[in-house]
């Protein structure tokens, strides 16, 4: 087994035998979003760490760079 297999394993069973944790229950949300995999999941879990550390939704895509920006002149 390569060695990027083994740690996949060791992150799977890790996160699987804490399935009642509400870090992992973020995991198991986010994996059942279409396109969303296993270790986009954690990536994204461990970049974020708590999600009570946004008040608003724009706050979290502020984070991540995300938000769009109006690119128009006059007045808004």
């Amino acid at each position: 087994m390569s060695r990027s297999r083994a740690s996949l394993k060791l992150m799977n069973d890790i996160v699987s035998a804490n399935d009642d944790e509400a870090f992992v229950k973020h995991i198991r949300l986010l994996e059942s979003m279409k396109g969303i995999g296993f270790l986009s999941a954690v990536s994204l879990m461990c970049e974020i760490g708590d999600f009570a550390a946004f008040k608003k939704a724009k706050q979290l895509i502020g984070y991540f760079g995300i938000d769009p920006s109006v690119n128009q002149s006059g007045n808004f």
